[in-house]
């Protein structure tokens, strides 16, 4: 039931659950709002993220650095959704961590089912500049980074045509 609130599979009567097929204008919706929502999350932490929730986000880019040279994807794209929590974590708002805790599992399924290719990097350098930025309290900085990181993210995908989930979704997010 959690995956189905999750928007992550469909529960079909009769039928039991599938993996959900979202379509192009869902995958357009959800980027755009993590846009938003994560560009609202550093404008609030931007100049107040102190030395150990750094710490906490560069902890995070290490591993995915190590994922992504050992090219483990799942981990890779669990621990790029950790990073972007965790900055919804450390920035304190509820409301924020629970809609962006949707949007990123709606984002990694629509990763999952419209990248042209098995190599995904969400970006550990764009991640560290972000932290770098916010670290620094430099607010236009890190907004242009977190604008332009999920722009970035949204690009790598290939909305012109709908897609069906292969069935290899279990082994990417490992349930």
């Amino acid at each position: 039931m959690q995956l189905s609130r999750e928007g992550l599979v469909d529960i079909v009567p009769n039928r039991g659950a599938q993996v959900a097929a979202p379509d192009v204008q869902e995958a357009r919706d959800v980027f755009f709002l993590r846009a938003t929502v994560e560009v609202r999350i550093a404008e609030q932490l931007s100049g107040n993220l102190d030395h150990s929730g750094a710490a906490a986000l560069r902890d995070i880019i290490q591993r995915e650095r190590t994922a992504i040279a050992e090219g483990r994807l799942a981990d890779v794209i669990r621990l790029s959704g950790l990073f972007h929590q965790k900055l919804a974590e450390l920035n304190g708002s509820s409301v924020l961590q629970n809609i962006l805790r949707d949007l990123i599992s709606r984002s990694s399924l629509i990763t999952a089912v419209y990248r042209d290719s098995g190599y995904f990097n969400c970006g550990p350098d764009e991640h560290a500049a972000i932290v770098d930025a916010l670290m620094r309290g430099d607010k236009e900085e890190a907004l242009h980074l977190v604008t332009a990181h999920i722009e970035h993210l949204r690009a790598d995908l290939n909305l012109s045509t709908e897609q069906q989930p292969s069935r290899n979704l279990r082994d990417i997010f490992e349930l």
